[in-house]
């Protein structure tokens, strides 16, 4: 996107007119229909092509290469029926020459060629320096939301030369002819009042209580320490979100590029409304515009008598922006609410599950659109009890995770339907649910299970699977114990033990559930031949006797 707002973005084309989008979210579209004119021209080493409507806007497009010029000039006049014009600026440097004011940009021109065009839209001020002189100075409107390193023009100064042979008269008139169609043209604060405004309005980012004036084409606050002036061209998008209190709504108004505190930038601002609180506005119309349609609207909106603030900023916003207001719509949380509570790095705060994007509000409000999801991750999930809480992590397109943390387990239930309705892709996803869950209905809940028995019943649970799992091991012992006595049986036959009396058989199963079987505690074989010889020792010799006998 050319001129003072670029930024870089995508640019489709089709037969209807065309379409900008930044990577930021920020959108123009042109209709094709509404074009009467299409310039091309060479700026430094790229190429601008620039557009203007019907209505007097003009929209620049630079980046294209030369190679790109014989497509543009085929595709116009192909689907709008517009020849592109070839447009050469002049270069040669002089500072004297030939303003032109024509529908609603100035333009100078040297030699017949023009060096510059001014949109009258970005004018603020404009009027004589002082009584004698032939000077008029231009003021601009100065965005906030630019970043420090950015250059932006300020003021510009213009002189009306005498023209003696007339003693100046010529000059004068000349100048005051320019200044009245300046003046016609140009958003110009001439008595230093916006249309309306709204006084002490708490604001959470940037905190503080800030004055907000609203004017035609942008709006200003007013705090104690800083003040910003803020573009309805830089303002992308409006969200209204009730806070679960009940008693405040908080509008946020999404900035490309954000306002800034010295190096720490703001992408969004999030006001604190009062639903209780109400006020009656009063609209200032200057003359030139008693007939323009969106001070007729405003007009219409606010009515008579007093409104709660809450009803009419967003009102005035979505006016005077265009812009649609975003509000929260099917997603309900258990407790019938539109957002969950829960903890974003180390703050405590709110997660509105949208339409089409994710909201976390207030610090740091944190806007994630669904088109941005590649998958999302149930952590800490579980169908023990002593788990109270889970924590959320979604992932994005360029490889980050965004964690949010200790979402009550009753949530999970309504999250789960909700990314299924959206066809967001579960990361632990399996049969029946997240990985180790059965389905979302099938959680016992925390309040569920106090309500169904004792508050120790986890306990109760815990002291029941731990005698089962000894149980199992005694079972298991038992069978080992048999298959050692069957095994040790075999080999004892060979060493005279006495297999027909298997109580003999020493079995002690101690504390820890350890097996000693008097299989682990017999001599060896050779101790006991050497027994069975000393025996046969001490026996008497019966031979010897007999002979003895018979003699």
């Amino acid at each position: 996107m050319g001129g003072k707002a670029g930024a870089v973005g995508v640019l489709k084309m089709n037969k209807d007119g065309i379409a900008w989008r930044s990577k930021g979210g920020q959108g123009v579209s042109v209709v094709g229909s509404e074009l009467i004119e299409a310039q091309w021209l060479a700026i430094s080493t790229i190429y601008q092509i620039r557009l203007k409507t019907k209505n007097g806007k003009t929209f620049k497009f630079d980046g294209f290469t030369d190679q790109d010029e014989a497509f543009l000039k085929t595709f116009f006049k192909d689907n709008f029926s517009i020849e592109i014009e070839d447009t050469t600026l002049s270069t040669k440097g002089w500072n004297w020459g030939e303003f032109k004011v024509k529908d609603s940009s100035l333009s100078f021109y040297v030699a017949d060629e023009k060096t510059f065009d001014i949109p009258l839209s970005e004018v603020s001020q404009a009027g004589v320096t002082s009584a004698k002189s032939n000077e008029v100075a231009l003021e601009f409107h100065q965005d906030d939301t630019t970043g420090d390193t950015v250059e932006s023009l300020v003021k510009m100064k213009l002189f009306f030369p005498k023209d003696e042979s007339t003693n100046g008269n010529a000059a004068k008139e000349q100048l005051q002819k320019f200044l009245s169609r300046v003046l016609a043209k140009a958003d110009v604060d001439s008595t230093g009042k916006g249309l309306l405004g709204f006084k002490e309005v708490p604001i959470l980012t940037p905190r503080g209580r800030y004055e907000i004036e609203m004017y035609t084409s942008f709006m200003k606050m007013h705090g104690k320490t800083y003040e910003y002036k803020i573009k309805y061209s830089s303002i992308v998008r409006l969200f209204q979100l009730p806070k679960p209190d009940g008693r405040h709504q908080m509008f946020v108004v999404s900035l490309e590029p954000p306002i800034r505190q010295g190096h720490v930038a703001f992408p969004h601002i999030v006001m604190q409304l009062s639903e209780t609180e109400e006020i009656e506005l009063k609209i200032n119309v200057p003359k030139e515009l008693e007939n323009d349609t969106r001070i007729k609207q405003i007009q219409s909106s606010l009515g008579t008598g007093t409104k709660p603030l809450s009803d009419l900023v967003p009102r005035v916003f979505k006016t005077l922006t265009g812009k649609h207001v975003t509000v929260p719509k099917t997603f309900k949380s258990k407790e019938g609410g539109a957002a969950i509570k829960c903890l974003l790095k180390s703050y405590e705060g709110y997660l509105f599950p949208l339409e089409r994007s994710f909201f976390f509000v207030h610090k740091p409000p944190t806007h994630i659109r669904f088109d941005e999801i590649t998958s999302v991750d149930f952590q800490r999930v579980s169908n023990d009890n002593a788990n109270k809480t889970f924590d959320l992590g979604i992932n994005l397109n360029n490889g980050t995770q965004i964690q949010f943390k200790s979402l009550i387990r009753d949530e999970y239930s309504p999250l789960f339907k909700f990314f299924t309705k959206k066809k967001i892709r579960i990361e632990n996803l399996q049969e029946g649910g997240v990985a180790g869950l059965p389905e979302p209905e099938m959680i016992v809940s925390d309040n569920e299970s106090e309500g169904s028995g004792s508050n120790n019943a986890p306990t109760e649970k815990k002291k029941r699977a731990s005698r089962a799992t000894a149980k199992d091991v005694r079972q298991r012992v038992r069978q080992a114990m048999n298959k050692e006595q069957i095994e040790s049986d075999e080999s004892d036959q060979d060493f005279g033990f006495n297999a027909e009396n298997p109580e003999e058989e020493d079995v002690n199963i101690n504390s820890d559930d350890e097996v000693n079987s008097a299989e682990t505690r017999k001599e060896p074989p050779a101790k006991e031949k050497e027994k069975e010889k000393e025996k046969e020792k001490e026996k008497p010799d019966l031979s010897k006797k007999r002979k003895r006998d018979g003699e």
